[in-house]
């Protein structure tokens, strides 16, 4: 009795007939014809009986179905399962808020650069959200804001302190300053990124103990979208200064006092870790260390 036999069975099952079973399974009608016929023979008994141009079940091959099934049910689960754990062995699921992101993408090219044959598939959204992803299993690792750990059974490392800045075109009548008040930025057209809510936050507990609002006028999805109003002089926005010193056009200013940023990365400590995790993870570290 082989795989293949059972497969062939039950579709001939499911169809009634060899000649649709064959075409639902791309296989021709002999072979279908020669798996009935090799297991009547193994097991000396009639599978099926011909009534009105269809196959029908015998008592044998009714019990025989349902014997299979439960078999054939776990055969495809464990085919899914290994097919995920290919990809599980071959691939990382890297959570990112937009603006981490683009402090990454460089460590990011300098691993594939080393480690070819490691998919890296990056899933965006804000810190929080991301942080419940891990937990859920549906990431791998997550580059964060923040330096606490929201479950017992997650590990992490600091990955970087960045400095909050803002910043401003060239022409902008701050630009020649080199730090400013919160309070110096009220009166100007503020672009925020939509997902950054701890980011945000930060920024928003600064206005406050300053006793001012932001004028935020502009919400966006796209770290690429910010970056261009800000050159544009349509407006201004705060952007860790790592990412901040690499645009043309831009001015970034410290606050003063300066706001300073943990970034952090995590990933599940009680499961097991597969190679191209763990080698990510030692990659990183030793880049940050």
């Amino acid at each position: 009795m082989k795989l293949f036999q059972l497969q062939y069975f039950q579709e001939v099952c499911n169809q009634h007939s060899i000649t649709k079973a064959a075409e639902c399974l791309h296989v021709s009608q002999p072979a279908i014809s020669n798996a009935i016929r090799d297991l009547e023979e193994e097991f000396q008994i009639r599978l099926f009986k011909r009534e009105k141009k269809k196959l029908i079940l015998t008592k044998e091959g009714t019990y025989f179905l349902l014997e299979i099934k439960d078999f054939l049910e776990e055969e495809k689960k464990i085919e899914r399962n290994m097919r995920l754990l290919r990809k599980k062995v071959t691939s990382i699921r890297l959570g990112l808020p937009p603006m981490i992101s683009a402090l990454l993408i460089p460590t990011l090219a300098d691993f594939h650069r080393k480690y070819p044959d490691i998919r890296i598939e990056c899933f965006y959204g804000s810190s929080a959200s991301l942080r419940k992803s891990l937990q859920e299993d549906q990431v791998d690792v997550i580059v964060v804001s923040g330096s606490d750990l929201d479950f017992e059974n997650q590990d992490s490392c600091r990955f970087s302190n960045q400095e909050i800045v803002y910043c401003v075109n060239e022409e902008h009548p701050l630009a020649n300053e080199k730090s400013i008040s919160i309070v110096q930025t009220a009166p100007d057209s503020i672009v925020e990124i939509k997902e950054s809510s701890h980011f945000r936050h930060i920024i928003m507990k600064r206005y406050e103990d300053s006793k001012c609002e932001p004028n935020i006028t502009w919400s966006t999805e796209q770290l690429y979208n910010k970056l261009l109003l800000i050159k544009q002089g349509v407006a201004c926005g705060f952007l860790y200064r790592a990412i901040a010193e690499k645009e043309n056009g831009i001015v970034p200013l410290s606050l003063d006092p300066p706001i300073y940023y943990d970034i952090e990365m995590i990933w599940m400590k009680n499961g097991y870790l597969y190679d191209n995790i763990q080698t990510f993870l030692t990659y990183i570290k030793e880049q940050i260390s």
